[in-house]
């Protein structure tokens, strides 16, 4: 979808678009693919909007002149126009180019947006200086365009508005939550219908606001007209069927929707319209697929092979890849058309499209940069490449050359990732290995690895919960991410069976080539090192990491696993932010796009049953012989401080060693005094 930005405020959609909800941004000055408001090491002043702001351009972004982008507006290639606007009359006229009197350079290109086929948002404040009416009964201004305007956002309300056949009041559809219908009524110089139910808008960019008819991959506001509206939170997936949402800041926990008993819940993915956050899909162990909304109820299941080792996003669809190499898409589910304006309208029997993958199948990656093909592998099934336009594998690795011995060394794949959006000119992939090794793969230019690295290798030694420094076993990696972190680095996470959570940094993969030193070596082992620094570790993690999750503001990752508990920590800054007891083994993760804020350090009330582990709930006292379902039981299910009260006790520790230094180093001085004396 091709989504038009005017002047001003409506600007600031950049900053605030969901993760999932596929749209490009046009600029009318000739840009398409506009991305968030640039920091200042990313300001290029070379590259502007039609506001002459300084932008950034997300991957795959184009550059046209102006001629070119309005032949894109006037050839109805622009879907969405989001406007200003001075003046909105009842009937949908809009007043937005100039005032009488006041000098403008021109007209601009709002006269040629609002007069293509696209749909027309206003984004605007409700009143004008000194409380004067800006949406009225008929525009006092010059117009822009006649019954143009499909919707209106305020700060205070959303309108829709009839723009064909007979003339209707407008309706309001939501309303702010600190106003009333009342107060509305004053600040608005037209009469209008009142939308039942009447909602309230979530200031932030997951504003509820229901789906435009005809507005393809729209289900949320795309502005936020103040901070946002929750905290982060996250949703995992364990071994008795369970889903729950953790609410970090809120410090509470929910489940969603009922247990499906007997099964383990294996993955988690956003398939709500576009792929948002309405509705998700799970996979079971049994290889049963469920689609919940956002209340948890199953509004529709389907069926693939046991043990998903996938579950994403796709061109054609929710892609599910089993162990055996059974590949299922599920093309109802996460596309617009299949959603109403209330809740998913599809079948409750969703249809499969399925086919056979080579096996063994231990993970597979959809492409984020081309989502219509996908990795794939598994222990000694080679990286694979599967395009699903075309229907084959298009491209598989070739096993790493001989050892010493001319003998052929195991491949072993464990995880895949792509580092396609840090580096879109070049098929970049990642993949750990269950003997502890990182291989690098570039698609575009050869078939065997570009380097192999192990993981940990000159990791200095002393503080291996931060460091990651390698041991003398080489650990099987369970899971992996290629994410963006701290503003514009890119980085790998691996984690693996002992809970050890490793970042690497990706900055030099752009430009990396082949090594000519065969892996195994140590020339090629520094060379893998030089190109794949190690960044830090994550301290505090207790049994293996399953599954982890970055948020999409690269300000913070969530890890779950073997140790029942669910991690937070923060990607800049060593202190754990918090961490869940949650009673059951977990499997996946999934966090959600809600804006991070600080976390708070104050109590808060939890539901019955949910009570926040203090002090008094640490030890547990339990006979040798007590059954471990017995633990389980009596260890409440909550957050717990002990990340703060770990890291408050080495401190301490540090500022004793530290006195222990100095009443040494004093003692010394006092001998060697009395001794000159």
């Amino acid at each position: 979808m091709y989504v038009n930005l005017g002047i001003g405020m409506p600007t600031l959609v950049s900053n605030y678009t969901a993760p999932g909800v596929r749209i490009e941004l046009q600029s009318e000055n000739g840009l398409l693919g506009i991305g968030p408001y640039p920091s200042e090491s990313e300001v290029n002043p070379d590259l502007i909007n039609a506001g002459k702001e300084t932008v950034t351009m997300i991957p795959g972004s184009s550059l046209f002149s102006s001629s070119e982008s309005f032949g894109m507006i006037r050839g109805s290639k622009v879907d969405v126009t989001i406007l200003g606007a001075m003046e909105v009359a009842a009937n949908g006229d809009l007043a937005n180019w100039i005032i009488p009197g006041k000098m403008v350079k021109g007209m601009g290109g709002a006269m040629d947006l609002v007069s293509s086929d696209s749909k027309v948002l206003v984004v605007m404040e409700h009143v004008a200086k000194g409380n004067k009416h800006k949406l009225k009964p008929s525009c006092s201004l010059p117009l822009t365009g006649q019954r143009v305007v499909d919707r209106c956002i305020t700060d205070m309300a959303v309108f829709d508005f009839v723009t064909e056949g007979a003339e209707a009041p407008p309706t309001l559809m939501e309303i702010a939550p600190d106003t009333t219908v009342d107060a509305v009524r004053e600040a608005t110089g037209f009469d209008f219908q009142v939308a039942e139910p009447l909602k309230t808008m979530c200031p932030g960019m997951h504003a509820a606001v229901d789906v435009v008819e005809g507005i393809p991959g729209h289900s949320h506001s795309f502005l936020a007209l103040g901070a946002p509206y929750d905290v982060m939170k996250f949703l995992t997936g364990d071994d008795t069927g369970l889903i729950k949402v953790i609410h970090v800041e809120k410090q509470k926990v929910e489940r969603l929707g009922d247990r499906r008993r007997g099964e383990a819940v294996q993955r988690l993915c956003w398939a709500g319209p576009n792929y948002s956050e309405d509705a998700v899909a799970v996979a079971y162990a049994s290889g049963a697929l469920e689609l919940r909304d956002a209340a948890g109820r199953v509004v529709s299941n389907a069926s693939t092979a046991p043990d998903v080792r996938c579950l994403q996003a796709s061109d054609a669809g929710l892609l599910t890849v089993s162990s055996d190499g059974t590949a299922s898409l599920v093309a109802a589910w996460g596309k617009e058309s299949s959603f109403s304006e209330q809740s998913y309208s599809g079948s409750a029997e969703a249809t499969l499209e399925q086919f056979q993958l080579q096996a063994p199948v231990a993970h597979a990656a959809v492409d984020p940069s081309r989502p219509s093909r996908f990795a794939f592998g598994g222990l000694e099934n080679d990286v694979k490449i599967y395009d699903l336009e075309r229907k084959e594998v298009v491209w598989t690795a070739k096993n790493v050359r001989e050892d010493s011995l001319c003998l052929r060394v195991p491949v072993k794949v464990s995880t895949l990732g792509w580092a396609t959006k840090m580096c879109p000119s070049r098929s970049l992939i990642t993949c750990t290995t269950t003997d502890g090794k990182v291989r690098i793969y570039d698609a575009n230019s050869q078939r065997r690895p570009l380097f192999e690295l192990l993981i940990g290798y000159l990791v200095g030694s002393g503080t291996g919960g931060y460091t990651g420094t390698m041991d003398d076993t080489k650990r099987p990696q369970l899971c992996s991410k290629v994410a963006q972190v701290r503003g514009d680095q890119w980085a790998l996470l691996t984690a693996d069976t002992m809970g050890i959570i490793r970042e690497y940094d990706l900055r030099n993969l752009p430009k990396s080539e082949a090594a000519s030193v065969p892996p195994g070596r140590k020339a090629h082992l520094k060379l893998a090192n030089k190109e794949l620094p190690f960044r830090r570790g994550y301290k505090g993690t207790m049994g293996a990491i399953r599954d982890l999750d970055v948020h999409c503001s690269g300000k913070a990752l969530a890890a779950v696993g073997l140790g029942r508990f669910a991690y937070v920590f923060p990607t800049a800054g060593k202190q754990m932010l918090t961490k869940v007891y949650l009673k059951q083994k977990l499997n996946c993760v999934l966090m959600s796009s809600e804006a991070m804020i600080e976390a708070k350090k104050e109590d808060s009330k939890q539901e019955e049953g949910e009570e926040e582990q203090g002090e008094d709930d640490e030890v547990v006292d339990v006979q040798d012989d007590a059954p471990a379902e017995t633990v389980a039981d009596e260890v409440e299910e909550g957050f717990s401080d002990d990340g703060a009260e770990e890291m408050d006790g080495e401190e301490s520790s540090k500022g004793r060693k530290k006195k222990r230094r100095k009443s040494f180093s004093r003692q010394k001085n006092e001998k060697r005094t009395k001794a000159n004396n």
